[in-house]
């Protein structure tokens, strides 16, 4: 999906096949867990090609050939990530602030259309063996933000249809970006480096 061949093919046997697509799912998406000096920038490079450029150029396309008398849907899946300063997910945080950004202006672009966008914001999901072992050793409200990726998948693909604008799994993970909207910037910069501080001599 990083290949920019990819993304005309992926219509173009679309329309050889007479297929009009309604639902895009831009899922797809590259993540780590480091300092920033431990990844390469070949790394970097990939992961914002994936997480950036992959889904603003399928959702060009995908509007280029949609049916406009059909609703269509599109779920960009973002991250809480995108809206916490999390260490050693710099440049990863920082592509789910894009789409997150990204979605919330085609919603207002495309408000009178016959397009549903919704921006999908979970918290940690145990999609990989790796992630189930670090999740695992979690307490407290950390490991109560931590939710199966089925459990995500039925939450979003209700959401979606039913059109909701942000879908956020989980009633704690609602609460946390509630409370980082009245909390001020000086306090969350001190929880950060707190968090920080937890990291480094662990």
């Amino acid at each position: 999906m990083t290949r920019t061949e990819s993304y005309p093919e992926i219509f173009t046997y679309l329309q050889q096949q007479h297929i009009t697509a309604h639902l895009l799912i831009n899922n797809a998406g590259l993540g780590n867990w480091s300092w920033f000096e431990e990844q390469s920038a070949a790394f970097y490079k990939m992961q914002i090609e994936l997480n950036v450029i992959t889904p603003v150029l399928l959702t060009r396309l995908f509007l280029a050939q949609a049916d406009a008398s059909i609703t269509s849907y599109i779920l960009n899946v973002g991250s809480l990530g995108g809206l916490f300063v999390v260490p050693k997910k710099q440049v990863y945080g920082a592509t789910k602030s894009f789409i997150r950004y990204f979605t919330k202006c085609l919603q207002l672009e495309l408000c009178a259309s016959n397009v549903k966008i919704s921006l999908l914001s979970p918290g940690g999901i145990n999609t990989k063996p790796e992630l189930l072992v670090m999740n695992n050793s979690l307490k407290g409200i950390s490991k109560a933000t931590i939710l199966e990726p089925e459990q995500v998948a039925r939450i979003a693909i209700d959401g979606l249809l039913k059109g909701k604008k942000e879908i956020i799994p989980g009633m704690v993970n609602r609460l946390l970006v509630v409370l980082n909207s009245l909390l001020p910037a000086y306090i969350k910069d001190n929880i950060i480096k707190r968090r920080l501080n937890t990291i480094l001599e662990s």
